[in-house]
């Protein structure tokens, strides 16, 4: 599975653990994936611009019309609506893809940024994934785990997994 990042993400914790200071641009792409995570409107349109610019750079008009949009799933349900709710709307709106929204807590869990341990448990809609097409979406990937999960999960179901987009990539875990 090609997995396609737009930006560099550096956490808090490298500059502690270095005793470092981030440059500006590393601050601005923390401040973007915090705002998507947190559901600030400029930044989910400016990650969905992004991962519409690339979908629309990578595929057919046609192409998109048959494949569908699934976003890894977030620790809780509220987290889950406030980061991806209005995000796949506006993909929706300018891709003409599907969203695969499959997923139901069943337990919330906690983010795992914030040292959580405890995972969300969760039910599969399976009846909507089979022969579906599609791209996976997460925030942030650092060694892919929840990418490959999730894609092993819906291949499982009869999906087919053409491709994994991420706002950014950990560079340091």
């Amino acid at each position: 599975m090609k997995i396609h990042s737009f930006i560099s993400y550096i956490p808090v914790s490298y500059d502690k653990e270095h005793h470092t200071t981030a440059s500006p641009g590393d601050w601005d792409n923390r401040r973007l994936v915090w705002g998507f995570k947190d559901g600030v409107l400029e930044c989910t349109e400016k990650v969905a611009e992004l991962v519409c610019n690339y979908l629309l750079a990578t595929y057919t008009s046609a192409e998109l019309k048959g494949m569908s949009l699934f976003c890894c799933p977030a620790s809780t349900k509220r987290a889950n609506k406030v980061r991806y709710h209005y995000f796949t709307k506006l993909v929706v709106k300018r891709t003409g893809m599907q969203i695969l929204d499959v997923v139901n807590y069943i337990e919330d869990g906690e983010a795992v940024h914030n040292h959580g341990k405890k995972h969300a448990q969760y039910a599969i809609n399976k009846n909507e994934v089979s022969g579906t097409r599609v791209v996976l979406f997460d925030d942030i990937t650092t060694t892919h785990k929840t990418l490959t999960n999730w894609g092993r999960c819906l291949i499982s179901h009869g999906a087919k997994i053409l491709d994994a987009v991420t706002l950014g990539r950990s560079i340091y875990r």
